[in-house]
């Protein structure tokens, strides 16, 4: 586990100073149009509606008047990320919000992703997002399954798992 002063040191990262930019640089759906990074790059990729924006929305919340800007579009619809977003987050590296899989997943989703996922050289990791209260998908599946296949390194990461807790907080603080 990290300690306290490599989290605060992370976290500057995500705050927008001098040279130092957050910035939205590209949406598309064909993955021969993407920036031409040497940047080390991560990406986001679940189900629809799993909160990969959202996720990514949090992580950039010190960038000024996130709310009101572009930056990053969040949205109660399923499906409603149609491309895939790049960040670039100053010169340490660059984000990627992919397209959700499963409801209203785009027509061109297949062969976007898996252009992506093969042809990406600076693709270092990606975050399989998956609903916690949901559990793990046959989406979800094919997911890592693809991970597996072109032997990309990823990381399985549950997200809205603490809605649980919280509507069951006294199921898991009870001792019998």
């Amino acid at each position: 586990m990290p300690a306290v002063d490599e989290i605060q040191e992370s976290e500057k990262l995500f705050v927008p100073r001098g040279r130092h930019k957050i910035e939205i640089v590209k949406s598309t759906t064909d993955v021969s149009l993407a920036p031409n990074y040497t940047l080390p790059e991560v990406a986001f990729i679940g189900t629809s509606n799993v909160g990969k924006s959202s996720l990514i929305k949090a992580l950039f919340n010190k960038v000024p008047n996130i709310e009101r800007s572009r930056l990053v579009r969040v949205s109660s619809t399923p499906g409603h990320t149609k491309t895939m977003n790049f960040f670039q987050v100053g010169q340490a590296f660059s984000l990627v919000d992919m397209p959700g899989y499963g409801i209203n997943q785009p027509q061109s989703f297949v062969e976007m992703v898996e252009g992506y996922l093969k042809n990406r050289k600076n693709l270092c990791k990606t975050f399989v997002l998956l609903d916690g209260e949901a559990g793990l998908s046959h989406w979800d599946k094919i997911a890592i399954k693809m991970m597996e296949e072109f032997g990309r390194p990823y990381v399985v990461s549950s997200v809205r798992f603490f809605s649980l807790l919280y509507a069951n907080k006294y199921e898991f603080c009870t001792r019998e």
